[in-house]
């Protein structure tokens, strides 16, 4: 899980992403998951040119807390979120 910085309209926006690998006829293809939109960087922003830096490394610590939420309860949000696009994935393959 990561801090994703991308841009939007033009201006820099923040997202929580998953990196997953999935097997689809043999190939490893390598998927990525939005797991929270968090909204654009000048929310956040506190002015100190680190500030994307310290946000990353408080994500990778689980100290990080967004709307109440911290990143321990996104992890579990995530896993769930992969286990169920495997079984939507194994699903379609049966079919």
């Amino acid at each position: 899980m990561y801090l994703g910085c991308f841009k939007c309209h033009g201006k820099p926006y923040l997202r929580i992403v998953e990196n997953y690998t999935i097997i689809v006829n043999g190939v490893k293809k390598s998927k990525r998951q939005t797991i929270k939109n968090l909204g654009y960087l000048e929310k956040y922003e506190d002015g100190k040119p680190d500030f994307l830096k310290r946000m990353k490394q408080q994500l990778a610590n689980g100290e990080l807390k967004i709307d109440g939420i911290n990143a321990n309860d996104l992890e579990l949000e995530l896993n769930y979120l992969i286990i169920l696009s495997l079984i939507v994935h194994l699903m379609i393959i049966n079919i």
